[in-house]
């Protein structure tokens, strides 16, 4: 391989390389912040002009100045009336590489979230459902209670998070629903409790096998203490950083006599720690969904005529105002990655639920930025999708432009999921490849200059017109011969 420098010094180059929205899950009505990243990936300073659209309605615009190979992280106030998939378009001021001065964002705003509660003893969810839909119908969440036992009734894609509370065991079945739910974009929340059996739920959920863990830690035993507290560690963690302005909220105060030890697997995240250096919650990223894992029972003791036998507490927990705060944040941030896949990049695949509705929902579409639309049938089960949209290459897809960034659509009947498909931004550095990152195992010659001259320079010259020649005397004479022989025939 042998290197052609035919760019010696760095062009102006200015490009959106990124944008986000600062919560995975949005509100109708609510406001969330949107950061652009922007890149000067030129040698010298330059200005632009950011301007960012809402369903094709102007929301701000605003100058950026950038010194030399810098970038700057713009931050946007975006309010969304509507709920859907809301797209957000940003876009510069036009240069000489005009595609990477675009970048589009889907978010996915909602008018309520679903919450599914499994328990696994009596009221188990009776503190957590109280705390997120304290009035029946009222607010932004709506809240199933059913038995572990009845799980399978209903489809745990209907929901956009699943409290896990105090259940003994579970079935293969079982595992297997949760597994798939998390590894599709679901949240799962798993809560300990007094049925909470160590060596049992580390045999059923086979977390030996840590790279392939549903759950985020392994269980040790159940620990009983009177000193106990929550750690925030200086409210680092997105978790706990909303109560580091609200001392009030009592969240340093709640009593903890009992919890369940455990330690973290490998790629898991500590997210709030008890003052005696254990686990309070535990959190895990699982494929396109997160779990999180809480070493608390979260209900209060109850005993009546017929329950004399009543369970000691593990916690004053629930009757703290830190707890519904806290019970809203650990939806919030189980959820907090079911925007991510559909912002993805060009090429990449578009992933997603989508069940037939009726009969007549039986063709999948894809929908390209442009208009076009084809049947992508072969990757769809009839509920779950995975369509690749790699260009086949032939000079007919290629020429087409059908794969471009922009928003794609996926639909079915009357149903249909948006994708902000984007460029990778690595190639709007037009600077020269450094020699050094290229593998040893490739033998790369030094730049000859005078070949870029002679060949690439000068299109004209006399090896590129001879080709040209020799190409037309082909194609007549294989006309020719075509015809000879036809009339031989």
């Amino acid at each position: 391989m042998t290197p052609v420098d035919n760019n010696p010094s760095p062009r102006a180059n200015l490009a959106v390389t990124g944008i986000r929205s600062t919560h995975g899950t949005v509100f109708q009505q609510a406001t969330t912040n949107v950061i652009v990243t922007v890149r000067n990936f030129g040698s010298q300073p330059a200005t632009t002009t950011l301007s960012i659209e809402l369903a094709g309605n102007p929301v701000e615009s605003r100058a950026v100045e950038l010194e030399p190979f810098a970038t700057s992280e713009i931050e946007i106030p975006v309010s969304f009336s509507v709920p859907g998939d809301q797209t957000l378009v940003v876009s510069l001021s036009d240069d000489k590489l005009p595609w990477d001065n675009l970048r589009w964002l889907v978010v996915p705003v909602l008018s309520t979230q679903r919450i599914l509660c499994l328990e696994g003893s009596r009221n188990a969810s009776k503190h957590v459902a109280a705390a997120l839909e304290p009035i029946a119908g009222a607010g932004i969440f709506r809240v199933t209670v059913l038995a572990m036992a009845e799980a399978g009734s209903v489809p745990l894609d209907d929901f956009h998070a699943v409290f896990v509370l105090n259940v003994a065991s579970f079935s293969s079945v079982e595992i297997e629903t949760l597994r798939r739910y998390v590894q599709t974009g679901g949240a799962a929340i798993f809560v300990m409790g007094n049925q909470t059996d160590p060596s049992q739920w580390n045999r059923q959920w086979q977390v030996s096998r840590r790279e392939n863990s549903l759950v985020p830690v392994r269980l040790n035993e159940i620990v009983s203490r009177s000193d106990i507290r929550f750690e925030p560690n200086d409210y680092a963690h997105p978790l706990v950083k909303p109560f580091a302005n609200f001392p009030n909220a009592s969240l340093l105060e709640v009593p903890i006599w009992s919890h369940v030890s455990a330690q973290l697997l490998t790629d898991s995240q500590l997210s709030l720690a008890l003052s005696d250096g254990s686990i309070a919650v535990a959190e895990r990223d699982f494929h396109a969904g997160r779990t999180m894992w809480v070493a608390l029972d979260m209900t209060l003791p109850e005993t009546t005529p017929s329950e004399s036998n009543s369970t000691e507490a593990w916690s004053a927990w629930p009757a703290f105002p830190c707890f519904p705060p806290m019970v809203h944040q650990l939806v919030r941030h189980a959820t907090a990655r079911q925007g991510e896949h559909r912002n993805v990049l060009l090429f990449d695949n578009l992933e997603g639920n989508m069940p037939a509705n009726s009969e007549d929902d039986v063709q999948l579409i894809l929908k390209t930025p442009n208009g076009r639309q084809r049947e992508v049938n072969d990757a769809w089960d009839g509920s779950r999708f995975h369509v690749a949209i790699r260009p086949e290459f032939s000079p007919s897809i290629i020429g087409s432009g059908q794969f471009v960034p922009g928003i794609y659509q996926v639909i079915c009947g009357k149903q249909s999921v948006d994708f902000a498909v984007n460029l990778d931004s690595t190639e709007s550095d037009l600077r020269p490849v450094d020699l050094s990152i290229i593998p040893a195992s490739i033998q790369v010659n030094p730049p000859d200059n005078s070949v870029a001259d002679n060949v690439l320079s000068q299109p004209n010259g006399w090896p590129f017109r001879w080709l040209v020649m020799l190409l037309i005397v082909t194609l007549v004479g294989d006309s020719w011969l075509a015809h000879r022989m036809s009339r031989g025939a």
